[in-house]
């Protein structure tokens, strides 16, 4: 098969062609204008690995430099990647990009910390080999079922880490292609770890890769290699002499192992059964470890009714506040057993021979990367349904399963399933790129754009800017997206006259994904900047827009709603809240409901902000969602604190807390634990929590709202301001600017005048029926020093 033509992803110029790229290599080098190199970690034949900073996703990864490739070699390494990143095929390394620096090629993909599978530098016992086997068994049934052979499998090829997971790197991408093709196929890899049958022009296979993890795991057994290190040991093998390998492995496996290994390395390369015979083999040396478990699902059994996957998290030991592991684990597998309890022990046997998961006594222990692999395992599903995926690309093709993976983001979308949604689009975007296909991308981006200003992820704004800069396929689509996106971040920093000129740099408010970006944008810079005829008026012009698009705009209720809200017209800013989130469902129907019990915690309803933190749990439930599960605790411990029900730090709270991506509620959830801190005499607890709420904030560029946990440790007892920080109040509400400058001013430290102008209109900016009413910090009968203005000058 024939798929479209491609494109260099990254050009590589005539003189770049001819010049070595490794002499201007080092650290601090920028890579495919995103990655910058910090330290190389390796160095082998096809070249080096350099851990790097992600400038775009703010993130560690791994860069493998590889010299000497042709323009035609990026150009497939692009296409690998694209197509490698479409499937996500769980135990592989994400690959994040590739592309040309110099006369090299770059392959980016996600850091993996951890160690190299154990080769013959030492004896590995059995007991410890055993899990990571079992785990890379489990990553290479999943590569293989795609139609994906790896090629160059060998210890250097795979990371295991500390819980004895395994994940393949290399995935075809250095050593010749990984996908299926009809053509004459080059011979790739490492001579050590190749089946003979290779170098007798044999095609590799899954039958080969097998045969290098069978090399693998006898020199990690014995210690020693298999063969002599001469290369005319791997070009012209003697045939093996499988006694002398039955012997040299007696001893440090089961027999059932001992027999599978000599079959495999017997066969050169040609059993096809090697997978199945290992896998086998494991299950009789190690019995049933989910047996454990029996008794947990005998209870379940008994219980005679339907199995849900309520019942299925007893099954489970893992994190459940804001992070839901526990009841995602849950929910996947009862989708997997199809609600059959008589399956559940099996199926969690499976689990544990992929690397999914760990027993702790009676219950299986899971984690972030668990669940995520389980995730994608279960996208997976419609794939390997079709049989092998070489199926797929001779009869549809990478372009259809791009197309279908972006039909289904509407889907995603309707479901509240942003975060899911945005984790795809990259993929899709750079699958349509590499493949040339540029009539399809406005789409892509669009909806980009629309999903990530929903989703309050600025990261996500952050790669699209970049995937537009570096591509020169969008043409004005690019430059109105950009547009949008730029003015996004820019209203977020408080950089307004910038937000407002981007903004206004992009004259056509179609299509509709663009327009409601556009006009989300500008509310949102008009809620946060402007006066209220201008806010008035940016409502008018999303109200008239949205009268002219043919799509229901649900959203203006909520844009409505947050401009109550700053009005202080706390029980209209509620209602319209509520209105809203009767159009969504899921993530978004919880947002809408959060807003709301923001509203009513403000008008001091607080038992009913309670209830809808209960409402927006149920909406949630059935969705991994950190930033509205987090949302959710800083209300309840909001609501819990100004009713003086909160008579301890929530330890657990702060720990997981941090476990969010999202700085505004992070500060949040820290200010409200450093308040009860303080209340109850914990000053120094006060101090680190306050202090550490002041840092995620300036970090997240929420300087004005910094002040406030910065001047609560000053009041602690803090000698200076954390972060050096000095007190700005210009973008706070009324009551939370009093609340500050009563804070700082406690602390003795003085006002300059236009703070004290500021904070005196406050004052007659709230309800003064409410001025007893515990708010962030303090109520505003505690803040008498902000009344006076001599107090203010102290």
């Amino acid at each position: 098969m024939t798929l479209p033509p491609t494109r260099r992803h990254f050009p590589i110029d005539d003189d770049a062609e001819r010049s070595p790229c490794g002499a201007s290599l080092g650290e601090a080098t920028l890579v495919l204008e995103r990655f910058v190199l910090v330290r190389e970690v390796s160095r082998g034949a096809q070249g080096t690995v350099w851990q790097a900073r992600d400038r775009v996703a703010c993130c560690d990864v791994a860069v493998k430099i590889l010299p000497g490739l042709t323009h035609d070699d990026v150009v497939t390494m692009g296409r690998e990647v694209a197509a490698l990143r479409l499937l996500k095929i769980p135990g592989v390394v994400p690959l994040i990009d590739a592309g040309a620096h110099g006369a090299c090629g770059c392959v980016a993909m996600e850091w993996i910390d951890g160690s190299h599978f154990p080769s013959a530098s030492e004896r590995t016992r059995w007991e410890r080999l055993e899990p990571a086997l079992r785990s890379l068994l489990g990553t290479l049934e999943r590569v293989h079922s795609v139609g994906i052979v790896h090629r160059d499998l060998k210890p250097a090829n795979v990371i295991v880490d500390g819980d004895a997971r395994a994940t393949l790197l290399d995935l075809g991408v250095a050593g010749g292609t990984a996908l299926t093709s009809d053509g004459p196929e080059p011979l790739a890899g490492t001579p050590r770890y190749m089946a003979p049958v290779l170098f007798r022009g044999a095609a590799p296979s899954p039958a080969t890769d097998l045969y290098a993890l069978a090399v693998m795991v006898y020199e990690a057994l014995t210690g020693e290699p298999l063969r002599s290190q001469g290369a005319e040991s791997f070009f012209d093998p003697d045939p093996l002499d499988h006694a002398r390998v039955e012997r040299d492995l007696q001893g440090h496996a089961p027999s059932p192992i001992v027999r599978a290994l000599v079959r495999i390395l017997g066969s050169s390369g040609t059993y096809t059964g090697g997978h199945t015979e290992l896998m086998r083999a494991l299950g009789a040396s190690s019995g049933s470890p989910a047996s454990r478990l029996a008794p947990v699902v005998a209870r379940l059994a008994r219980t005679g009714s339907a199995l849900t996957p309520v019942a299925l998290e007893a099954l489970f030991d893992a994190e459940e506040r804001i992070v839901a592991h526990r009841s995602t684990a849950a929910r996947l597998l009862h989708e997997e057993v199809e609600g059959d309890v008589g399956r559940v022990l099996a199926r969690v046997e499976t689990w544990l021979g992929l690397g999914i998961g760990r027993l702790r006594g009676h219950r299986l222990s899971v984690d972030e990367l668990d669940v995520e692999r389980r995730e994608r395992r279960r996208e997976m599903r419609g794939l390997v349904g079709q049989g092998a995926l070489t199926t797929t690309w001779l009869s549809r093709g990478l372009l259809d399963l791009a197309e279908t993976a972006f039909r289904e983001i509407d889907e995603r979308i309707a479901a509240g399933e942003l975060r899911e949604a945005l984790a795809e689009l990259p993929n899709i975007l750079s699958t349509f790129d590499q493949l040339d296909h540029r009539h399809r991308i406005p789409p892509v981006l669009y909806r980009w754009l629309r999903v990530a200003l929903f989703a309050n992820d600025r990261r996500a704004l952050g790669l699209l800017l970049h995937e537009i800069h570096r591509s020169d396929a969008t043409g004005v689509t690019g430059i109105h997206v950009a547009a949008v996106a730029t003015a996004a971040i820019a209203a977020v920093d408080g950089a307004f006259d910038r937000a407002r000129e981007r903004l206004d740099s992009v004259p056509v408010r179609e299509p509709f994904d663009l327009g409601l970006a556009w006009h989300a944008v500008r509310v949102f810079l008009a809620r946060r900047s402007e006066a209220p005829a201008d806010v008035a008026r940016a409502l008018a012009a999303a109200r008239s827009w949205a009268a002219s698009v043919a799509e229901p705009v649900p959203e203006l209720e909520s844009w409505e709603g947050w401009i109550a809200f700053l009005s202080g017209d706390y029980a209209r800013a509620e209602r319209l809240h509520r209105e809203c989130a009767q159009e969504f469902c899921g993530p978004r129907r919880a947002q809408c409901l959060l807003d709301a019990g923001a509203a009513a915690l403000e008008r001091g309803a607080f038992d009913a902000a309670l209830e809808t933190a209960e409402e927006a749990q149920e909406a949630l439930r059935g969705h991994r969602h950190p930033f509205a599960a987090g949302r959710i605790e800083w209300l309840r411990r909001a609501a819990l604190y100004r009713t003086d029900r909160a008579a301890h730090v929530d330890e657990d709270l702060v720990r997981i807390a941090g476990t969010i991506d999202a700085p505004q509620v992070v500060g949040l959830t820290l200010l409200t634990e450093a308040s009860v801190a303080w209340r109850h005499g914990r000053a120094d607890r006060a101090i680190e929590l306050a202090d550490e709420s002041t840092r995620v904030l300036v970090r997240g560029g929420l300087h004005s709202l910094a002040s406030v946990p910065a001047g609560l440790g000053l009041v602690a007892g803090r000698s200076t301001p954390a972060e050096d920080l000095q007190p700005s109040f210009d973008r706070l509400p009324p009551a939370l600017t009093i609340q500050a400058a009563e804070l700082w001013l406690r602390a003795g430290v003085p006002l300059d005048a236009d703070t004290r102008r500021r904070v005196e209109n406050c004052w007659t900016a709230v309800d003064p029926s409410s001025a007893e009413m515990r708010r962030e910090v303090l109520a505003l009968t505690e803040c008498g020093r902000t009344r006076a203005p001599r107090g203010m000058s102290a």
